[in-house]
């Protein structure tokens, strides 16, 4: 029995991470949106702490991000197919 790779566990994270930034930047665009459709002063300051929230966020996402790499690891010859009775030339 071969062991599996290590880089699903890795990456998985990694891609978790990209969606939650992505969704918070989406939830801020809406957001930036919607301050410039109402003008009301109390609608206003709401959009705007929600839209400070969003940034926080999307920042320590960001840094995150950015704290933990790819950290691919590179292919060895016992990464590949094992062909049992198959003679190499």
């Amino acid at each position: 029995m071969r062991p599996l790779d290590p880089w699903p566990h890795s990456e998985a994270g990694r891609f978790h991470r990209v969606i939650a930034l992505l969704l918070v930047g989406l939830g801020a665009l809406i957001l930036a949106v919607e301050l410039v459709r109402h003008h009301s002063p109390v609608d206003a300051s709401f959009t705007c702490a929600l839209l400070l929230a969003a940034v926080l966020a999307g920042r320590w996402l960001g840094r995150d991000l950015r704290r933990h790499p790819a950290n691919f690891t590179e292919p060895s010859a016992s990464h590949g197919l094992r062909l049992e009775g198959v003679e190499r030339h």
